[in-house]
Parts: structure tokens; C-alpha cells; sequence
């Protein structure tokens, strides 16, 4: 997760340690022909134009599917390969991740 030092009055039951966005950009830093970017007026990084990973604040629909449990703040969405990736993401349970959508190839992701 991404330590905003904000709640909404729940906590999530997922697993993972705190992470940072200094954390993400520290990391996205290191990897080759990474650019920061926008995307919709958010923080996003590239690779040749095309976008892998970018934050984004949580929809009303994400909040009301996660009630107490949504986190304050922004999410970091990273763009997987396949559907295997994907499954594997979502699968590791020391991850802190939520999915959106049953045929998206992006695991959303809380840092």
C-alpha cells in the first residue's frame, strides 16, 4: 500500500508491506527508457510511449465496492502482459491488489 498518512476509517485486511510513492519512483527510476509522464492529468511512466504503471485516485465505484476498506489517496495501476501475469499478480497474497475487471490485463495494485 502506499502510505498517504490518510484512512478512510477502515482498514484493509490485505497483505504486503507499506510502500511509498518514493518507493515507485525509485524503483520505475532504475528501469531503462522509463519516462514520468501524465496520463488524464495523473502520474504516469512510460516505455516508449507506452504507458506500464500510473496512479490514480478510486472511482465511485471502486469506493462502493470497497466500502470501508477503500484506501485514501491515490492507487498505482501497473499493466501486465497476459492474463497469466495477471492471474499470478492477483494470485500472490503478500501483495496488497484488488482487480478491476474480469477481462483487463491491468492488476490494479495498492502500494
Amino acid at each position: 500500500m502506499i502510505d498517504t498518512g490518510q484512512t478512510t476509517g477502515g482498514q484493509a485486511q490485505m497483505g504486503g508491506s507499506m510502500g511509498t510513492w518514493a518507493d515507485v519512483e525509485r524503483i520505475v527510476a532504475s528501469l531503462p527508457a522509463v519516462d514520468q509522464s501524465t496520463s488524464f492529468g495523473n502520474r504516469a511512466w512510460k516505455i516508449n510511449k507506452l504507458t506500464f504503471a500510473w496512479a490514480r485516485p478510486l472511482g465511485k465505484g471502486d469506493r462502493s465496492k470497497l466500502g470501508d476498506a477503500a484506501p485514501a489517496g491515490e492507487i498505482l495501476a501497473v499493466r501486465v502482459e497476459d492474463q497469466g501475469a495477471k492471474q499470478a499478480v492477483l494470485g500472490d497474497t503478500s501483495l496488497p491488489c484488488f482487480r478491476r475487471g474480469e477481462d483487463a490485463t491491468s492488476a490494479w495494485q495498492r502500494l
